[in-house]
């Protein structure tokens, strides 16, 4: 029992040494993603592309929430001759014809207004998330590269939130972030 114990506090020394001595070796940096992003060209000329789908989509939204409106306003006339007993029976049971017919009418655009909405967020957080998804994959190509030139082992995001609703680093001194360095690296212009 005596020699297992003498073994695992040898291991157990030999892993502290060879751990620190790695970590002597180890260059951490940061970055504010959320800077980099922002700061990125191509998410300057998405954020226009997205702007001007959402635009578009309004402007459907609007042009059917007024057909919405105007057959709404008819179902409600419609609703006034249906009950108006000056008419005849006949012409009360036509009007009731129709009043379902537009009820229908109304239900089908209202049905319809729902299924544009529920279709264009989809798009929509598809086209966002294809985006930043290439945004993102640009800037860590930027930063390898300067953390290959600067030799840092790992870049961590100082802004990222963690499982606690906190940032990942907690603490950081300035002189690891490298955030201006990667905004420095990036293209002016949009190279495609």
């Amino acid at each position: 029992m005596r020699i297992i114990r003498v073994l695992m506090t040898s291991m157990m020394v030999l892993a502290v040494t060879v751990s620190a001595a790695f970590c002597e070796d180890l260059k951490i940096a940061v970055v504010n993603m959320d800077l980099l992003i922002k700061s990125h060209q191509r998410t300057k000329a998405d954020t226009v592309i997205l702007e001007k789908y959402i635009e578009d989509y309004q402007a459907e939204r609007d042009e059917m929430a007024e057909a919405l409106r105007a057959l709404g306003t008819e179902l409600e006339e419609l609703g006034k001759e249906v009950a108006d007993t000056a008419l005849s029976d006949k012409a009360r049971e036509e009007k009731r014809t129709l009043a379902r017919a537009k009820l229908e009418e109304y239900q089908d655009l209202k049905l319809t207004l729902r299924e544009v909405t529920t279709k264009r967020q989809k798009e929509l957080t598809s086209q966002e998330l294809l985006m930043r998804t290439r945004v993102v994959s640009e800037i860590k190509k930027i930063i390898k590269e300067i953390a290959d030139k600067k030799n840092i082992s790992f870049v961590l995001d100082s802004e990222g939130m963690g499982r606690g609703a906190y940032s990942t680093v907690l603490y950081s001194p300035e002189n690891v972030d490298i955030t201006d360095d990667i905004i420095a690296a990036m293209p002016a212009e949009d190279t495609e």
